[in-house]
């Protein structure tokens, strides 16, 4: 089914099936172009041979269906002017859930609220250009919120070059990369009250490098991660359970079971203006790092309940310690780290 240029368009309680091969539906089963105030509520969607739903510069609802076995994204839209994305159920992905795409950065405002999204496979491969149950990419003013999602290849929540982002509230368990991801060229993201369970890493806002920073992450539960992952890295490696490099405020989060840092401030000099304050951090191989290369900026450690096994704040180059432990000797701290009231905590 496809529209262009057309507004007040309503599909309502549909099954479509895709055919294997069939170049018809290459968009995909729906594509819209140019579409105003439309709706799609309440249909299913099986087998479609590339995305179930193709969005092009169109606003509308997408609520209350179900797509399984899309052979790419199951909703695709780009250069979207006012998308709500909620209450639906996804399955099966063959490289992304919900993706909302912008050709260059810009508003884009899609809510994406309330949909359950299981097993997103990354069958075209790379290391995280798919694979996502929600991928925001360039699209400014967006938000992931109260999503039930399990199963990725890579990453629950990703925003890349986004500005403004909210991810609020979301349950994800049993990602292969970073469950929750800002990355590259991000300004602004507000992540709190999620709940992460499974993953390589927990939650990260790293890419000071590439213009990234100013990120708020509060409230979150991440528990239970690994070292590997779809791809190999060599330092940092996984098993973070929240990274940030720049103009970031982490606090109220509990870590749990992590195999690298509870929390890791900066790498090498990619570190500015970093507060870590009142978490809680059980079984963390290092609960705190803070890089002290040269050239990083400053960070302040306050109030932290650190349970480590190895290492309770460690100062590092590179991740190579520069100093002894701080928690244990807060007066060998580097200059641009300051401590207050963290205190080590039993497990």
């Amino acid at each position: 089914l496809a529209a262009s240029r057309a507004s007040d368009i309503a599909l309502r309680s549909l099954v479509i099936e895709g055919v294997a091969n069939n170049e018809t539906d290459a968009e995909g089963l729906i594509a819209f172009d140019a579409v105003n105030d439309f709706a799609i509520e309440e249909c299913a969607f099986r087998g479609a041979p590339a995305s179930a739903i193709r969005l092009v510069g169109s606003a509308g609802i997408i609520r209350g269906n179900t797509i399984t076995g899309a052979a790419d994204a199951a909703i695709y839209a780009t250069d979207g002017t006012g998308l709500s994305v909620t209450e639906n159920t996804i399955e099966g992905s063959g490289n992304g859930g919900v993706v909302i795409y912008r050709s260059a950065p810009g508003h884009d405002g899609t809510v994406v609220r309330g949909n359950r999204i299981r097993d997103t496979r990354a069958d075209s491969g790379g290391t995280g250009q798919n694979g996502n149950a929600i991928n925001f990419f360039r699209a400014d003013d967006t938000v992931a919120a109260d999503n039930v999602i399990s199963g990725s290849a890579f990453t629950a929540i990703r925003g890349n070059s986004v500005r403004n982002m909210r991810i609020t509230g979301n349950t994800c368990t049993e990602s292969g990369e970073t469950a929750v991801y800002a990355e590259f060229a991000f300004e602004n993201a507000v992540i709190s009250d999620n709940t992460v369970d499974g993953a390589a890493n927990g939650i990260s806002a790293p890419n000071l490098d590439h213009g990234g920073h100013g990120a708020t992450i509060t409230g979150n539960v991440v528990r239970n991660l690994r070292t590997t992952a779809p791809y190999e890295v060599d330092f940092p490696a996984f098993g973070t359970g929240i990274g940030v490099e720049a103009d970031a405020v982490v606090t109220g989060n509990l870590i749990e079971n992590a195999p690298l840092y509870g929390i890791n401030a900066g790498w090498g000099p990619y570190l500015r203006n970093v507060e870590i304050a009142d978490n809680t951090i059980r079984d963390a191989r290092v609960g705190i790092g803070v890089s002290a290369a040269e050239g990083a900026g400053r960070a302040t450690l306050r109030g932290n309940r650190i349970g480590a096994r190895e290492t309770g704040i460690l100062a590092h180059a590179w991740g190579q310690p520069v100093a002894p432990d701080l928690l244990a000797h807060p007066d060998a701290a580097p200059g641009n780290v300051s401590l207050d009231g963290n205190v080590a905590t039993s497990g």
